[in-house]
């Protein structure tokens, strides 16, 4: 009878409910984190430094990040780290480059960006960073890079290697992959990554050659010239380098009505119709300000009907405008051309 009664209770109100059940125990671990959300956390953390350290005058921001993970986040992520960099790096890439146009004379402060990412086991210790939860890695990162092998954390093995560790004891999770997708990075260990940086943060560079020049290659090519806006070429091709191959260009602005083999457009309506002019004589180049130049940091005067010209060294830097920079850069085939008329 007693058996009775109680199935029947059961059947009316189901069965009583266990005490472990309602203690914090018998929650729902969280799933370990996703790369989007680990992406997304790291570039917020990116953020708020850029802006802790950018002033008025100069652009800044972390280039050494230490990734702090809980074992289960670790592990789930662990096979992509490579793939997490790519992501992390586009996008710093890409806000980098929406800030550059209010820093035009930016340049990067470090060569490369590091990335290691830490398994944070209980029981660990380090100085700034709090236990880890699942789902809540912590970030720290510095301006500079540092060196991974006087860190104690981390891989014993520290060998810099691209694309597969050697001595690694896990190779076949690395071995498989597209190189060219991972151009520019370098592969430190299975956690540790060190990825090229640069003034054009990912932004393809792409050759607009003279008419003139019939060579593939370098060959032929007297100068170059690269700017951020960008060079408009014959038949609507865009760039940001322009092979010099002829001894005279005139350079414009994309509203001007001028046209022919010689003339060179900036993609900016800042410039004037021949805002400048650049030439070459015997291995020596010169240029003419018809609009506002600055080279080197030195204001060019502006020419009225005959060019004025100036002297145009290697490796020079000229702002146009006041607000687009553009470097000039004479080429080593020139440079081979003039050692050998020397020495003949």
């Amino acid at each position: 009878m007693k058996n009775f009664f109680w199935n029947f209770i059961k059947e009316l109100f189901g069965n009583p409910p266990d005490k472990e059940a309602d203690s914090g125990e018998s929650k729902k671990t969280p799933a370990p984190i996703k790369r989007k959300e680990l992406v997304k956390q790291i570039f917020e953390h990116y953020k708020m430094r850029f802006d802790e350290e950018t002033t008025d005058r100069i652009m800044a921001f972390p280039t050494a990040f230490f990734i702090y993970l809980h074992p289960k986040d670790y592990a789930g992520q662990k096979q992509g780290f490579s793939l997490t960099v790519k992501n992390i790096v586009m996008e710093f890439n890409d806000f980098n480059l929406m800030k550059k146009e209010e820093y035009p004379d930016h340049i990067p402060h470090s060569n490369s960006w590091l990335f290691q990412f830490v398994k944070f086991d209980d029981g660990t210790i380090v100085d700034g960073v709090e236990p880890v939860q699942i789902c809540e890695p912590q970030i720290v990162s510095t301006l500079y890079p540092k060196d991974f092998s006087k860190d104690n954390i981390g891989n014993e093995i520290n060998v810099v290697a691209t694309k597969r560790t050697k001595m690694s004891t896990s190779p076949v999770e690395i071995i498989d992959i597209n190189i060219k997708a991972f151009l520019g990075m370098d592969m430190l260990d299975n956690d540790q990554f060190r990825v090229r940086l640069d003034g054009t943060y990912g932004k393809d560079v792409v050759v607009i050659r003279g008419t003139d020049n019939p060579w593939p290659d370098e060959t032929g090519v007297l100068a170059s010239l690269t700017c951020d806006k960008g060079f408009i070429g014959r038949y609507g091709k865009r760039g940001n380098k322009y092979n010099m191959t002829s001894d005279f260009i005139e350079i414009s602005g994309s509203e001007s009505a001028r046209s022919g083999d010689f003339v060179v457009k900036i993609d900016s309506p800042l410039l004037q119709d021949q805002h400048l002019q650049i030439k070459h004589e015997n291995g020596r180049f010169f240029i003419a300000a018809f609009g506002k130049v600055r080279l080197n940091e030195v204001s060019v005067s502006q020419s009225y009907g005959d060019p004025n010209w100036v002297p145009l060294s290697d490796n020079s830097r000229m702002m146009i405008s006041g607000e687009i920079p553009m470097k000039f850069e004479i080429s080593e085939f020139l440079k081979q051309q003039l050692k050998q008329k020397l020495i003949t």
